[in-house]
């Protein structure tokens, strides 16, 4: 027999309901684990960033950096570009038959990518206008190799990816033999992303932002934002069992590079702190393809959650790390401090990743900055009791734009100095205390809410004071992002003219 006895306490008070069952009593059941949802894709925004130095309109600078970068014209971000034609080679969704992995195939087929890309673009030095498509088949053997190589196309890019993908290895499938095929998209043009775009996902380091320029206007890219969220909703399932039996929640971005007919070339996913999981969120959605092509080169921004939203957190694995504390800044092996002047900078071509103790001052983040400026982005993170807690993305010589300084777009600026913090725009200032985070967070709300009607850069720069603590400069950073500003770069240049 089954009863069931209600216990009510006040209007307000508690209510229960109590089980039975057989006169024994029930242990309730675990609550279920919680799923994976969408929040959205839209179109990512770029790198931020921001005029160069000799751009303010006076002559003051002032915080970490103290005017000690030579900033030079803007690089390109992850990738890079030419004025002349770059080969572009992606690859399509696969068909398929027999029981094979879709991730070592995809894996391997990436790897050689490079050289396919390299033969294309010696066909182009001869035929300027070659583009195209080759769908190329073969099966896979019980000990996991490639036989029966045939591309069918146009016959010299056919050439390409027959005699690079002569050597095609896999690990062993579990059926017999399973045979593939998979079309790859040929084009060029001085703003197409190279091949390296598609290195695996798993080693590519993550930010929240675009690698490139956008190429679509909005319209066009509300359209593949809609068309990659419906091919998103329908693998949340796989999605969830990255999870496994852990209980991990949060936060994370998936950047998503999609080609101009609706291939995807790549997936960075980050913001989780949990790298296994990122690994294979990217592995998932690693074969996407828009039904409705982009119609251009695109990177999408998809923030997905599992329970609870939380702030981002980074997993260090894919970057060059910089450790900062009160004391040192050290990578690797080296180290340097304050005294010995202006580091030898880093190697370029390098994403950073910058993790300060929040109680260090701010001069030792300008110092790590200063050390990184030729790498291609710097994330900077701090320490808390779930991980890496991300803060934002550091000045370095690729986020500092001569082009910034020909537009009449106001630029905002928030700057830090001694127990202040000053926004302002248009020869508008207005200040809080740093002690009073509900009076800062209301000044930048009202700021925020300003740039929008005047249309500002979307970039907001943020400056310090050398004495500074870089918890201080956190808890800024993340209240401007609160209240809407999405590009936010630490260690700019000062812009306002606080007494």
């Amino acid at each position: 027999m089954r009863a069931f006895v209600l216990i009510a306490v006040g209007a307000l008070g508690l209510v229960a309901a109590v089980g039975c069952h057989g006169g024994e009593r029930g242990s309730l059941p675990p609550p279920p684990p919680p799923r994976m949802h969408l929040l959205g894709c839209a179109l990512a925004d770029p790198l931020p960033r921001i005029p160069t130095e000799d751009h303010i309109d006076h002559e003051e600078t002032y915080g970490a950096l103290e005017g000690s970068l030579m900033m030079g014209r803007l690089g390109t971000g992850v990738i890079g570009r030419s004025s002349l034609p770059q080969p572009f080679v992606a690859i399509g969704p696969a068909t398929a038959t027999g029981h094979v992995g879709a991730t070592p195939i995809r894996r391997a087929l990436r790897e050689h990518l490079p050289a396919i890309a390299s033969c294309y673009g010696e066909l182009l030095k001869k035929t300027p206008t070659l583009r195209g498509g080759v769908v190329a088949s073969f099966a896979i053997t019980a000990d996991g190799k490639a036989t029966g190589l045939v591309a069918t196309g146009r016959g010299e890019l056919a050439a390409c990816v027959t005699s690079t993908l002569a050597s095609l290895a896999f690990g062993r499938p579990p059926a017999a033999i399973a045979a593939v095929a998979y079309p790859f998209a040929f084009d060029h043009g001085p703003s197409a992303p190279s091949s390296l775009l598609v290195d695996d996902a798993a080693t590519t380091p993550w930010t929240p932002y675009a690698a490139l320029d956008r190429e679509l206007d909005d319209e066009h890219g509300e359209t593949a934002s809609r068309a990659a969220e419906a091919a998103i909703k329908a693998r949340m399932r796989e999605l969830d069992a990255c999870f496994g039996a852990g209980s991990a929640t949060g936060s994370m971005r998936a950047m998503l590079s999609f080609v101009h007919d609706g291939a995807l070339t790549e997936a960075r996913v980050g913001g989780l702190g949990d790298a296994p999981v990122e690994r294979c969120v990217a592995e998932v959605l690693g074969d996407l393809y828009l039904v409705v092509p982009p119609g251009g080169y695109s990177e999408l921004a998809c923030d997905l959650g599992r329970g609870d939203a939380r702030p981002w957190r980074v997993s260090p694995e894919p970057y060059q790390r910089i450790d900062v504390t009160a004391t040192t800044v050290r990578s690797g092996e080296l180290s340097i401090t304050a005294s010995d002047g202006d580091p030898e900078p880093l190697p370029a071509e390098t994403t950073y990743l910058v993790v300060v103790d929040p109680a260090a001052r701010a001069a030792q983040l300008g110092l790590a900055l200063q050390w990184a400026a030729e790498g291609t982005a710097t994330l900077i993170a701090t320490r808390d009791g779930h991980g890496l807690a991300y803060v934002g993305v550091g000045r370095n010589t690729a986020s500092v734009d001569e082009a910034e300084n020909e537009t009449t777009t106001p630029h905002p600026s928030v700057e830090l100095r001694g127990d202040t913090v000053t926004s302002c725009v248009d020869q508008r200032e207005t200040h809080a205390k740093l002690a009073d985070p509900s009076a800062v967070e209301t000044m930048l709300r009202g700021f925020a809410a300003y740039c929008r009607r005047r249309a500002c850069a979307t970039t907001v720069g943020i400056a310090h004071d050398p004495e500074v603590s870089v918890r201080d400069v956190a808890t800024v950073a993340a209240l401007a992002r609160r209240v809407g500003f999405q590009r936010v770069m630490l260690g700019a240049f000062s812009r306002c003219h606080v007494p």
